[in-house]
């Protein structure tokens, strides 16, 4: 339906492909793009299921329905494609290079072409991923800051670059607490998907009310991470100063709520099979 944008998985998904079609040896963004699909969308799946089950209840546990599928199947999207723990650590080794990247480099424009994508299958080596050149994530932030949530969440996406610059990593939290850097690189990833979704929402021309939507529960994603960080074990004082001032209450507005639900409320009914 023109009015509604793409969900957030095929939106991610399809900036991420962009990037690795329009990659080459001085240009591989798409190693933090693809990982971080794969993270997110494998774990936004089994957030999904697991709301669905809470209002299905009962009718989810009944025998050769798609439900019963889908909750038995739904943990191994994380676990085998995904392999959340891997790629989340993975990002970390270009934190610094985005967080203050200002290479000149162009968001990769919308292809559909049937052209030979030959680097996919000659893509050099894998290593060097620190020294991988971004451009400044922030304009693209800049072009939806009229929209509440997205200004909410682009306090906090520059709040995570203060952590760095005002109460940096212990030496072992940079090397030895995996606990420490999964929280940590949670909160990263969460700045680079919002980039991709409002990347693809240009696109699409998706609606503000879907994207405030859609950043309202980004905010709060990133607030409760940054409590999770507060209370590692590791965490140092200047640390935990920070993870209590980056919490912050997205913006709620109950009209816009109730036109999007509306608007996906409408599309009950409307799809058909193709023959």
């Amino acid at each position: 339906m023109a009015a509604m944008a793409p969900t957030i998985g095929s939106a991610t998904a399809q900036r991420s492909s962009l990037n690795v079609r329009s990659a080459g040896l001085e240009d591989r963004r798409y190693l933090l793009f693809t990982p971080i699909t794969k993270m997110q969308v494998t774990m936004e799946g089994e957030r999904i299921v697991r709301l669905l089950a809470e209002v299905i209840s009962a009718k989810g546990f009944e025998r050769d329905s798609y439900f019963e599928s889908a909750k038995n199947i739904i943990d191994g999207l994380p676990k085998l494609e995904g392999t959340v723990h891997v790629n989340r650590a993975l990002t970390l080794k270009f934190l610094p290079n985005y967080l203050f990247g200002e290479e000149p480099l162009d968001a990769p424009p919308p292809r559909r072409d049937p052209a030979d994508d030959a680097f996919l299958f000659a893509q050099g080596p894998t290593r060097g991923l620190s020294r991988i050149s971004f451009p400044n994530w922030r304009p693209v932030f800049d072009g939806f800051a009229t929209v509440p949530n997205v200004a909410r969440f682009r306090e906090q996406a520059d709040g995570l670059a203060t952590l760095l610059a005002e109460a940096p990593l212990t030496p072992d939290q940079m090397t030895a607490d995996l606990d420490f850097q999964q929280s940590l690189a949670q909160l990263f990833t969460l700045i680079p998907y919002g980039q991709l979704i409002l990347e693809q929402a240009q696109l699409d021309d998706t609606p503000p009310d879907v994207v405030d939507l859609v950043f309202e529960t980004l905010v709060r994603d990133f607030s409760a991470t940054a409590i999770e960080l507060h209370g590692k074990a590791s965490s140092t004082e200047a640390q935990q100063r920070w993870a209590l001032d980056s919490v912050r209450k997205p913006v709620i507005d109950e009209p816009r709520n109730q036109h999007v639900y509306a608007e996906v409320r409408a599309l009950a009914g409307a799809y058909v099979m193709a023959e």
